[in-house]
């Protein structure tokens, strides 16, 4: 495991985290601001260019690819039961992309353990 890995809290283990490059800040997902100034209007913005503006060019990308391999990864923003996320990919159940880091794909193992053992059935 890298040295330089923070273990993250039970909380920030259920949301993806998204950076949004124009504003050189992450988003928080869990607020209707997304945690941003003109955060709702931003929503607005991000959700129009779905279908509209290639995936590589929202602005939209995955920090911890960033900070802990160095590599610019577009992200998704998906609504899965009614809770917007960020996904490396927009539809459940895709192919896991090779980009994944360790540390993401050990996030994603613990959420699904943590949700089965509260009696909630989680696919990866």
């Amino acid at each position: 495991m890298d040295d330089d890995l923070q273990i993250d809290s039970d909380e920030d283990l259920f949301r993806n985290p998204v950076y949004y490059e124009p504003a050189g800040r992450n988003l928080d997902l869990d607020r209707p601001d997304l945690g941003a100034p003109q955060g709702q209007d931003l929503l607005n913005v991000l959700l129009r260019m779905r279908g509209r503006v290639p995936v590589e060019k929202r602005g939209l990308i995955c920090p911890d690819c960033r900070d802990l391999r160095g590599r610019r990864v577009p992200m998704y923003l998906v609504q899965r039961d009614g809770v917007w996320l960020a996904s490396h990919y927009r539809k459940p159940g895709k192919k896991p992309i090779s980009h994944e880091s360790d540390e993401h794909l050990a996030r994603k193992e613990r959420v699904a353990k943590d949700s089965e053992n509260h009696g909630f059935h989680a696919d990866i």
